[in-house]
């Protein structure tokens, strides 16, 4: 699976948040399976993946190991 993050703003966001696009691949089945769920969740895939990501533990303050290598700004 391949993970793009990329800077995106919409402008017609109500919020006026600045926002991400997240970009991956999945199988076809695993797609679908998503899909499937979303809709008898009655969500989109967008909020199912925002509630997954609330739900993840902060990382602390200071904990490099929290960041993966390639994300280290630090030289």
């Amino acid at each position: 699976m391949t993970i793009y993050i990329l800077p995106y703003n919409d402008i017609h966001c109500t919020s006026y948040m600045k926002t991400g696009r997240l970009n991956l691949r999945l199988s076809e089945s695993r797609l679908n399976k998503l899909r499937l769920y979303a809709q008898n969740k009655e969500k989109t895939i967008t909020q199912l993946i925002e509630d997954w990501i609330d739900r993840l533990p902060n990382p602390k303050t200071g904990d490099s190991s929290a960041t993966p290598d390639h994300y280290q700004t630090d030289g």
